[in-house]
């Protein structure tokens, strides 16, 4: 199982890394070539590269065993006539044979070389001759053709036609520098054909038209092939013609098309050579010459050749999606968390390990292992701040300052020794924790100056760097070593820019000019210097001398120094400061040219002090720093050279990638080893590998790709205009790096030459209708010129969905793959116009009573309304910007229409140009709303479509319908109504159906069928009605009429009629107050619904208190139709002076023998005036009468007593 984060992240868990120096989001400059200022070394690196390392992976004809093969054509230039014509056909085939010294060496194999001359011509010199031949020998033989077998047969005046077919092989020589031929040799070296007229001269004697024949034709014109790398690159003898498509045997291919630069004699006859190589191989897939001119001054004849097989791989990879910068990382984090460099029983990192084995194989823990972990893992992940707590804690570090080297296992130090390179380590390792690790850096820095920065002296005086010291801090090492001075110049040139004390700043700056002054220095003398006499960097120099102290170089030391050369001018940016770019060039093409390993890519570990090998080995260190040094040199000479833009030094970067891939990759322990000769994996070189890729992976994604196509008007393409489309694709680097004033932005703007570019072009529905692949030139630009589509698909300029796409998906080594996409719209030079002022104004629709305008893109004002059968106007206005009148073809067409289809002249630069046509609605459609489509098209496709909504009205209309406005029995009723045509356009027809559920139509059918009504006719129409029997008994009855027209049913119309009884109860009122004895007033109000009269017989009942009720009036009225008021007066025959107070009265109507209505009627009966005074009389009255008796009886009883 994988041991991952609780582990490494103990001690790989990191801050954000140097935001200068360091490396950190570093953005990557180029120039156009590697270059050499004034006099510097290797040529060979100015412009294209040379030899001196692979190109990027493409498939090439420069490899044993592969092979080319053309057919070969001579003769009319197609369209043209002439009866007198030299015509040949043959097969050639090329195949790679081997690369002998400076040249390759190619077999050139003819077959079925066919020659066919003209007709009879008396004029005429022709044959297949030996170039040795001379004119005099071709004048003498005027009328006898010649091989180089000898004569081929006598011929005669009026007999010269005749055909040949040879064969034959010829090996050919081709420069590896520039690709061009070097010689030949073969049985087929020296034969030319002849043919006199083919030359425009008529002094034969001077001159005599040849065509150099296959055998020799490309060695003459010098090119069959050319590396894809340098088709864009122009070179003398040649015109880069731009791209360009050709169709081949393998489809359409992207290609260069290249014209050769041909002497004057040859310009003034208008021959011309053509050669079309593929963008992606280089290969020649295709080549035309023009060999001679006629007299009407145009060419006559040429000679055209096609590839038509190859086991060349013409096939385009796909990129993969993944980044392999972003795997390699991830792999070394897995092993740095799982392998036995962990020490997960302690802390930090063992020094080596082999691949899965438990133990480490160097258990040794070294301070500078921790640090470049610490540095790359941060910047590639996250943070590691505990680690650094951790090696800070631990007994690596010194007590009496900086760090010691290494330690054991056990945790004790190994031999006491310390050197400036830990302490700057650990400031370069610290550098990730920001403000806080500025006290620790100032410590080491304290260290490094007290201990280890010191003087050295030579002839001219005293010069100052960083040395070594033995484990007692005592003994000063007498040489000076440039690794040390290098990692130290590092941290100085950090500090220098970042730290937040000034006096360490200061001291910092000063220090690191000095020490990059021993690598680099302006002036002229014997100033003591790495960079030795005869080239390159010495290991070591002496203290007492400045005189270097070593044989030995280290591809190490030399592209830590192109790093740190470079490093300098950009924290500089002075003119003194220039020429450190200039050394670090200088170094890379030196390495380029002596350390590159040809067969695996990458570099080799060291030199003697003359340049031999002393030690082929690839190690992981050396590479790892060689794609720093690619990168930041790449950044810093674009700076310096801005007006050079070329991606070279990140190629050789992705080349040093390849290498590390190839040589060093432990892919079943996804690990990488530290040397070639050395299979463990060291925990500093894994460290370093991982700022390296983190640098590179930044390089990748950080590209920008640009879409433009050669649209006239925004992005329009104009159909009748007849311009190819042309889609152009840019790619570029694009970054920037800041720094602190006064110095200025590093902007790293370099086109991505050599790229591979997938150009597909889409319709608006995503289907694909062209594609192609092609390469970018040295200018990161690769175009793709396609045809419109035919039928062209116009598209409107409203809606973005009918826009097609044109989509590139470009990719290159070292990069990933980017996705760019661009729109165009294929508009017509015709236009339906719009009004501006009322944009909706786009159709003027015009019936009998309306006017409309309708806009397919917008909401219409007002709908067309149409009846069935109308004509209706549409007027369309159109404008043109062609200079030639154009026809369109305007249709409509629908389900209510007859289809309408008619062409129309639109004029040359037409401006709002009327157009009417007349739309007929058909007879029998559906009413409401309909739609109709309409096309305005040409060349196929529409310029502008869409559906147009139409009311369709109903042509009839019910008038007057009338009645009677209530059913009080079940006698007849009369409906009347009127039937009106509104259609003016024709006679029309309606069935109308009386239907309803409880009443019936008396005297006639329910449907009525009302024909041929006129426009603007109202035909009457009357229906008899009544209740059905057992009909429902409702407050209401509902009946609807049903229209139908041409089997359609127009709508539905639904009445309601109310039903009343005969007679109906309005009001019952009563006496409220009446008085004993008076008369009692009743008043009934009737209404009469019959249209007759009637009669009703009234009775008022008087309501006893036990409930019973006694007749007191009754009265037989007599109704009229309408309302009738009846009043009944009565006495009460029940009325005694007693009688007083509530009195109920009932009141009940019937008509004829049921009953209709009753009503209660509650009087308030008073006592009258009479009974009142009776009753005041004779209660006084029996007052008296008792006090009488009482009086009476009192005087009985007094007259007793007495």
């Amino acid at each position: 199982m994988v041991r991952v984060s609780s582990e490494i992240l103990k001690k790989v868990k990191a801050m954000a890394i140097l935001s200068a120096v360091l490396l950190s989001g570093i953005t990557m400059s180029a120039i156009s070539s590697i270059m050499n200022p004034g006099n510097r070394s290797s040529a060979g690196m100015d412009g294209m590269p040379g030899a001196s390392y692979a190109e990027i992976g493409r498939p090439t004809f420069l490899a044993p065993g592969k092979y080319l093969n053309y057919s070969v054509r001579f003769g009319l230039v197609p369209g043209r006539v002439g009866q007198n014509s030299t015509n040949v056909t043959a097969n050639l085939r090329y195949e790679f044979n081997s690369v002998a010294g400076s040249f390759y060496s190619i077999t050139e194999q003819t077959t079925n070389l066919h020659v066919s001359y003209g007709h009879t011509n008396p004029e005429r010199i022709m044959g297949f001759y030996n170039t040795a031949v001379s004119n005099a020998t071709l004048l003498a033989e005027q009328y006898r053709g010649y091989s180089s077998y000898g004569p081929i047969r006598a011929s005669i005046l009026n007999l010269t036609n005749f055909g040949v077919d040879y064969s034959f092989s010829t090996t050919v020589n081709m420069y590896t520098i520039n690709g061009s031929f070097a010689g030949a040799t073969g049985n087929g070296t020296n034969q030319i054909i002849v043919d006199s007229k083919l030359s425009p001269s008529p002094a034969r004697e001077y001159f005599f038209g040849f065509y150099k024949t296959i055998l020799s034709y490309y060695k003459a014109l010098g090119t069959l092939y050319r590396s894809p790398k340098a088709l864009f690159t122009r070179v003398p003898g040649f015109t880069i013609d731009g791209t360009t498509t050709i169709e081949t045997y393998m489809g359409t291919r992207s290609a260069v098309k290249i014209l050769p630069v041909l002497n004057s004699t040859y310009t003034n006859l208008k021959w011309q050579d053509i050669l079309y190589l593929d963008v992606y191989t280089g290969v020649l897939i295709k080549a035309v010459m023009y060999v001679d001119n006629s007299a009407d001054g145009n060419r006559l004849h040429q000679l055209e050749y096609d590839l038509v097989g190859t086991n060349v791989d013409f096939g385009v990879p796909v990129p993969s999606p993944r980044n392999e910068f972003e795997d390699a990382l991830r792999d070394i984090k897995a092993y740095l968390g799982s392998s036995a460099l962990n020490d997960t029983n302690r802390s930090l990192f063992h020094h080596a390990a082999i691949g899965s084995a438990a133990t480490p194989s160097n258990s040794t823990k070294l301070s500078s292992d921790v640090f470049k972990i610490i540095q790359g893992y941060s910047i590639a992940f996250d943070p590691l701040q505990m680690l650094f707590q951790e090696v800070n804690a631990s007994m690596l570090r010194a007590p009496t300052g900086g760090f010691y080297t290494s330690m054991n296992a056990a945790g004790t130090v190994v031999d006491g020794i310390k050197t400036v390179t830990d302490a700057a380590w650990a400031i370069i390792g610290s550098s990730v924790l920001g403000s806080g690790a500025f006290d620790f850096q100032q410590q080491m820095f304290e260290y490094m100056r007290q201990k280890h920065y010191g003087n050295g002296t030579f002839a001219g005086g005293t010069f100052y760097a960083f040395a070594r010291y033995n484990a007692s801090d005592s003994t000063l090492d007498p040489y000076f070593y440039a690794y040390d001075n290098l990692i130290a110049f590092i941290a100085l040139n950090w500090l220098a820019f970042n730290h937040n004390n000034v006096t360490v700043k200061s001291l910092a700056m000063n220090m690191a000019y000095r020490v990059i002054s021993l690598f680099y220095s302006p002036g002229s003398g014997t100033f003591p210097s790495f960079w030795a006499p005869n080239s390159l960097f010495v290991t070591s120099i002496a203290r007492s001398t400045g005189a270097s102290a070593t044989t030995i170089k280290s591809v190490r030391d030399a592209m830590l120094a192109i790093y740190c050369l470079s490093e300098y001018y950009l924290y500089n940016q002075t003119a003194s400061a220039q020429g450190h770019v200039d050394r670090a060039i200088a170094t890379f093409n030196i390495l380029l040219n002596t350390a590159w390993n040809a067969t695996n890519k990458g570099f080799i570990h060291a030199f003697d002090y003359n340049l031999n090998v002393i030690n082929s080995n690839q190690f992981l260190s050396d590479n790892s720093w060689a794609m720093t040094a690619s990168i930041y040199l790449l950044e810093a000479a674009n700076k310096f050279y801005s007006t050079k833009k070329n991606i070279t030094y990140y190629d050789v970067a992705c080349d040093v990638w390849g290498a590390i891939k190839k040589v060093l990759y432990d892919s079943q322990n996804k690990t990488f080893r530290a040397a070639s000769n050395d299979r463990s994996s060291k925990a500093g070189d894994l460290g370093e590998l991982l700022f390296s890729l983190s640098e590179m992976l930044s390089v990748s994604r950080s590209t920008t790709l640009v879409v433009t196509t050669n649209a006239s008007t925004g992005n329009k393409f104009i159909f009748e205009n007849g311009k190819p489309a042309k889609a152009t694709a840019t790619w570029f680097l694009n970054m920037s790096r800041s720094f602190e004033s006064p110095l200025q932005e590093v902007k790293t703007i370099i086109p991505l030459n050599y790229s591979d570019m997938y150009f597909k072009v889409r319709y608006a529905n995503n289907s694909i209708y062209d594609e192609i692949f092609s390469v970018t030139d040295n200018n990161g630009v690769a175009t793709f010129t396609f045809p419109l589509p035919s039928p062209p698909e116009f598209s409107d300029a409203t809606d973005s969905t009918t826009a097609h796409v044109v989509g590139v998906l470009a990719n290159r080594t070292g990069f990933e793959p980017k996705t760019a996409l661009k729109s165009f719209l294929v508009v017509s030079g015709v236009s339906v116009w719009t009004d501006p002022k009322n944009p909706s104004a786009r159709f003027k629709f015009s019936g009998d009573s309306f006017t409309a305008y309708f806009n397919n893109r917008t909401t219409p004002e007002s709908v067309p309304s149409v009846y069935p059968g109308e004509t209706v106007s549409v007027t369309i206005n159109m404008s043109s910007t062609l200079l030639v009148a154009q026809q369109v073809n305007i249709t409509f067409e629908g389900n209510i229409i007859n289809r309408t289809s008619i062409i129309k002249t639109v004029n040359a630069s037409a401006v709002n140009a009327s157009f009417t046509l007349e739309l007929v609605m058909k007879g029998d459609i559906p009413t409401g709303m309909q739609e109709i489509s309409y096309s305005i098209s040409k060349n196929g496709s529409a310029i502008s479509a869409g559906d147009i909504p139409i009311y369709v009205k109903i042509p009839i209309l019910l008038t007057n319908v009338r009645y009677a406005a209530y059913m009080v029995d079940e006698s007849n009723y009369t409906l009347t109504f009127n039937v009106k045509n509104l259609n003016k356009n024709r006679n029309e027809s309606v069935t109308i159906a009386f239907t309803s559920i409880n009443l019936m139509v008396v005297g006639g059918p329910s449907t009525r069928n009302i024909t041929n009504i006129k426009p603007d006719e109202e035909i009457p129409v009357s229906i008899i009605f009544t209740l059905k029997p057992g009909h429902a008994l409702l407050n209401e009855y509902q009946f609807q009429f049903e229209l139908s027209w041409l089997n359609l049913s127009l709508a539905t119309l639904v009445y309601l009629i109310p039903f009343r009884q005969p007679v109906e109860v309005t009001s019952i009122t009563g006496p409220t107050n009446p008085v004993q004895g008076s008369l009692k007033i009743f008043s009934v109000s009737l209404r009469n619904n019959l249209e007759m009269s009637t009669s009703v017989t009234v009775t008022i009942l008087r309501v006893l208190p036990s409930g019973a009720t006694t007749e007191i009036a009754r009265q037989d009225c007599s109704l009229v139709t309408g309302v009738n008021n009846i009043i009944i007066s009565c006495k009460d025959p029940l009325d005694n002076p007693w009688d007083i107070g509530n009195r109920e009265y009932r009141v009940v109507v019937v008509h004829g023998s049921s009953p209709i209505g009753q009503e209660t009627v509650v009087s308030i009966v008073g006592m009258s005036i009479e009974n009142a005074l009776f009753g005041y009389i004779l209660v006084f009255g029996a007052f008296g009468v008792v006090f009488l008796l009482i009086f009476n009886k009192k005087r009985q009883i007094d007259s007793v007593r007495r």
